[in-house]
């Protein structure tokens, strides 16, 4: 393999059509062995026999590895072959039907020995698989042969046991910077390997960048000069970029979506969880708060708001809405998700088996998962819709949250209300309005009735009824005025317009607007010959909120309504202005002229006249009034009805239309908060239970359990009060021996691509064993000590001579270590799906830099979604939200965003601890035919236009995709290509065309698409 440097002038060679699939598919590493075959390579011949006898053989670390890869399958537990358990120490004593496999000090008479060498006339083990090696035979048999000692007596496997703090190696070395170094230098100076060089300048800043923001670095550093290296480490940790990076890892684990899965995949709003990740990993919180937080933060004492949501890791189990679905089963479904979630994200075990059985190579029993199982067991659920017909549903809870900038508009609105409230409260003088009224007013006080002398309407047919009402007939049109002439009785005060329900239309209702019956009464007006005049105030016994009779004085589009209350009638009173003369025919005009809500007319009304000196207290309704008059009313009774008086006064009318408004906007901001999924724990009495289900089937429930945990990690916990929060608790305490490790191995691996464990999803006796145990301990027991602190980790990591290798692999080193388990060398490999996004939406200047919000739509080919049951389509998000970081990308999980999906994305249907990169075609045609990519390559293409020579232009754009200055070489490369572009496009218009608006244009865009498909635009190394 040559130097990275030969592979990126080498790219430049191919045509740009080809260019990115050939360099893409030709020059990415090679995919990695698969951890099983890393896992038990053949063990290396001793450079001496002697050396080799001398040498203690552990049980543990050398003996139960060539078992578990070998021996389990068949050996194992109740359902052993000639019932030799080979799991455990008690098994391997016992033995089988043979008796006894080992004997202490005699490997000759061990059947374990000569059973796998073939002797005695018997079948070689492992029967119908290859033989164990030489060397494998021979650590059987020294170990054998030196006692057959079991070490680690306590438990079987290296992980089930707490870390402890090992002695950091003492080198006389200058490459050692910190204790990982020490780990990792003893270790290659064991295997006669030395560390590589450190990389250049360049590479060691982009990596940086990469590692902490999964981001490129917003300058290039000139070639040849040196950075602060620790100043750039604090400063990545301290930007908000940082949470988003991290939070990308905790997405997976936490099987986040913004659907719910199975075959309705419904959408859901979730997105609130993930600002809660990312503003905990910008806060730095510690591990064990952010563990506790998720597991049970509405259990906490002091819980908030953002402790709640943080539940929602729990709430992003798939939630199965199909009809006919058992709820209960499904709610099964959805608690056996959580035991598997949490065993995988904080003890890296896969404990799915024990749901049926006891695990097989495991110390987990079945009952310690329906054990663990208890804990999630007594979580709110909300019964919906219909059981008879299939359609119950068993919802959890969601909880609205008002983000601060919103909260503060809501307070603002909420203080304007109690300041408009005091101020009506001083107007009113309620007791003397009150006594005005009583005095004032009779109940018998008439209503003149006024009989129209003619009807007529711009575009209905009106008709005229013998009791003097109007009924408008037909269905209506999207509006009208209706004109009535009456006679106005001399000392008249007042109009009074009451509708009422037409009985000729099915359902009864007072207006024409289809459906609800409602209209609009927009303007009303008096005309006598050809002067109009305009009504000085109006009331009403009922108003639709936001529709107040006030607005029909000004002809408002939004006049007078009455939903929801369209069935029954109403009384409209518009008091006449002082200057109208009485005693003269006018004509009335009821206008209907809404364009938002066309059809919304009058179906039928009738009109009447006071000479009340107080009109607009006829709108009072008849029961406030009931309760001013009678002497012997109760006090709130009064008040309220006052509250109405105070409506009628005109200057406390535009108080109490303000009011309304205040209050409308509030419910409105408070409606349309966002919501978040949350956990809520049941009141109970007694300890948490749970029955273990027969084989793990819904429908065979058998023997009761109480919640604990398992009992060989450490103590379990007991008590009747124990609930999720000690769970919580339990699971960062250092009675686990797991957390701690699992974690910091997810850290490692997050910037080397390979773990410390490869298998991080899972440490038990089939994962794989730890490339260097005692760094492994010494960074678990660090996080311990540090606070559980993720930065001092990462810190630790980032700026250890480890990290700081050159990526560059001799054939020597290729040959020996593949794949860099020694760490003979610095990390390289192809990026996440979402940060080869971001990063080339970063090197055409068009990605967004928004933090946080509601999941975003960017460009996806057409069809990908196809939702029978909601109707949903991807609309495309518009402006820069098209282009944000791609964890802000909408997940759903039957139909994920192809592009992520090509290049490893998951579809967070499950919890994913790792992907595994693959190399196939279809990453070189995403990244040729992505919207996005074109987009960015645009972008890029214009900012050339702004150098005035070729080799300016190309240098800026190779340094904005790969972060580092290109070689003479190179640049030569990318000067040809331009010509041969130029020369392409000018001869075909059509093809041109459908890049840029010229020849020139679309040449640049093409180089600068080849330029964000090289290897290593995309890879980090």
């Amino acid at each position: 393999m040559g130097t990275p440097s030969f592979r990126r002038v080498g790219h430049l060679f191919l045509g740009a059509s080809a260019f990115a699939f050939v360099a893409y598919a030709a020059s990415t590493p090679a995919i990695r062995p698969s951890a099983q075959a890393q896992k038990t390579p053949s063990s290396p011949k001793p450079k001496s026999v002697v050396a080799a006898q001398k040498r203690t053989v552990s049980f543990g670390k050398d003996v139960v590895p060539i078992l578990k890869a070998h021996c389990y399958a068949c050996h194992t537990k109740e359902s052993a072959a000639a019932k030799l358990d080979l799991t455990s120490i008690d098994g391997i004593k016992r033995g089988g039907f043979s008796g006894p496999t080992v004997i202490p000090g005699q490997p000759a008479k061990s059947s374990l020995l000569f059973r796998v060498q073939g002797k005695g006339g018997m079948e070689q083990m492992p029967k119908g698989f290859a033989p164990l090696s030489k060397a494998q035979q021979e650590t059987i048999a020294r170990w054998i042969a030196q006692g057959a000692v079991y070490d680690n007596a306590k438990s079987e496997h290296w992980a089930y046991v707490a870390p402890k703090k090992p002695s950091v190696p003492k080198l006389p070395s200058s490459w050692v910077r910190n204790p990982i170094d020490a780990f990792v230098y003893a270790r290659l100076k064991k295997e006669g390997l030395t560390p590589s060089e450190e990389a250049d300048p360049q590479t060691l800043r982009r990596r940086l960048h990469l590692d902490l923001n999964g981001l490129l670095p917003e300058t290039v550093l000139p070639k040849g000069e040196d950075f602060d290296y620790e100043a750039t480490v604090d400063a990545l940790l301290a930007r908000p970029q940082y949470g988003e990076r991290m939070a990308r890892l905790w997405l997976d684990l936490s099987r986040y979506a913004d659907s719910d899965g199975y075959e309705k995949d419904l959408g859901r709003t979730a997105y609130l969880y993930r600002d809660y990740l990312i503003d905990s990993f910008n806060k730095n919180k510690p591990f064990n708060q952010f563990t506790i937080e998720q597991m049970a933060g509405d259990l906490l004492p002091e819980a908030t708001d953002e402790t709640r949501i943080a539940t929602g890791f729990h709430r992003n189990s798939q939630f199965n809405s199909e009809g006919g679905v058992d709820q209960a089963e499904a709610h099964y479904q959805v608690l056996i998700d959580r035991v598997s979630t949490t065993s995988t994200v904080w003890l890296g075990s896969s404990v799915g088996c024990a749901r049926c059985h006891d695990h097989k190579y495991d110390p987990f029993s079945q009952k310690d998962f329906f054990r663990m199982m208890a804990f999630f067991g007594n979580t709110l659920i909300v019964p919906q819709g219909d059981a008879n017909v299939g359609e119950e549903k068993w919802r959890e809870p969601t909880m609205r949250v008002v983000p601060a900038a919103l909260k503060n508009e809501i307070d603002t609105l909420k203080a304007r209300k109690l300041s408009i409230e005091a101020a009506l409260k001083l107007r009113a003088e309620e007791s003397r309005v009150a006594q005005q009224y009583r005095e004032s007013f009779s109940p018998a006080e008439p209503l003149l009735a006024l009989k129209p002398t003619a009807v007529s309407a711009v575009r209905s047919e009106m008709e005229l009824l013998p009791d003097g009402s109007v009924r408008a007939k037909g269905e209506s049109p999207d509006q009208d005025v209706y004109s009535v002439e009456i006679q106005i009785p001399t000392g008249t005060t007042a109009v009074v317009v009451e509708v009422l329900p037409d009985e000729s239309r099915n359902p009864a209702t007072v207006g024409r607007a289809p459906g609800g019956g409602n209209f609009i009464l927009s303007g009303l007006s008096l005309k006598v010959g050809a002067k109009e005049s305009t009504f000085s105030d109006a009331a009403a016994t009922f108003s639709q909120n936001g529709y107040d009779p006030l607005k029909t004085l000004t002809n408002s589009e939004y006049g007078w309504a009455v939903f929801p209350n369209a069935r029954r009638s109403h009384r409209f009173v518009a008091t006449l202005p002082a200057d109208f003369k009485t005693g003269t025919t006018a004509t009335l005009q009821l206008k209907q002229e809404s364009t938002s809500w066309p059809k919304h007319t009058i179906a039928k009304f009738r009109l009447f006249a006071t000479t009340s000196a107080h009109p607009l207290w006829l709108a009072i309704d008849p029961e406030q009034r009931k309760a001013l008059l009678d002497a012997s009313a109760k006090p709130a009774d009064v008040d309220r009805t006052v509250q109405s008086l105070q409506a009628l006064g005109a200057e406390g009318r535009v108080l109490v239309n303000e009011l309304r408004e205040v209050d409308r906007k509030a419910q409105d901001m408070e409606r349309n908060a966002p919501s978040a999924l949350v956990l809520v724990e049941k009141p109970r009495k007694g300890p948490l239970t749970y029955k273990v289900h027969n084989r793990g089937e819904w429908t065979m429930p058998g023997e009761t359990v109480h919640a604990t945990t398992p009992a060989f990690l450490g103590s379990p916990i007991k008590g009747s009060a124990i609930n999720r929060l000690t769970l919580g608790r339990w699971l960062v305490s250092k009675e686990n021996p797991l957390t701690a490790r699992v974690t910091v191995n997810r850290l490692w691996e997050l910037v080397f691509g390979r773990g410390l464990v490869e298998s991080s999803d899972d440490f038990g006796t089939q994962g794989s064993l730890p490339s260097h145990p005692e760094l492994l301990d010494w960074l678990a027991v660090e996080f311990m000590d540090s606070g559980w602190d993720i930065k001092h980790i990462l810190r630790l990591i980032v700026t250890s001579s480890t990290y700081r290798q050159s990526s560059k692999v001799t054939k020597a080193l290729l040959a020996k270590d593949p794949s860099n388990i020694l760490l003979a060398r610095g990390p390289r490999f192809r990026m996440e799906a979402e940060s080869i996004r971001d990063v080339i939406l970063q090197a055409g200047g068009v990605l967004s830099k928004k933090i946080g919000g509601p999941s975003v739509y960017p460009d996806q080919p057409d069809g990908v979604w196809n939702t029978p049951y909601s109707g949903e389509r991807w609309m495309l998000s518009p402006g820069e939200d098209r282009y944000r970081r791609g964890i802000y990308t909408y997940i759903k999980r039957t139909a994920a965003h192809p592009v992520l999906t090509v290049f490893d994305g998951t579809s967070r249907e499950v919890c994913t601890t790792r992907r595994l990169n693959t190399n196939t075609p279809l990453q070189a045609l995403a990244l040729l035919n992505d919207p996005a990519v074109k987009a960015s390559a645009k972008s890029l293409a214009v900012g050339m236009a702004k150098y005035a020579s070729d080799k300016e232009a190309l240098t800026w754009a190779f340094e904005r995709a790969t972060a580092r200055t290109p070689e003479s070489a190179e640049l030569s490369r990318l000067e040809g290509l331009l010509k041969t572009l130029r020369e392409r496009y000018a001869r075909d218009a059509v093809s041109a065309a459908k890049l840029g608006s010229s020849a020139e244009e679309a040449a640049k865009i093409m180089l600068c698409t080849v330029l964000m498909n090289l290897d290593e635009t995309i890879s980090k190394e």
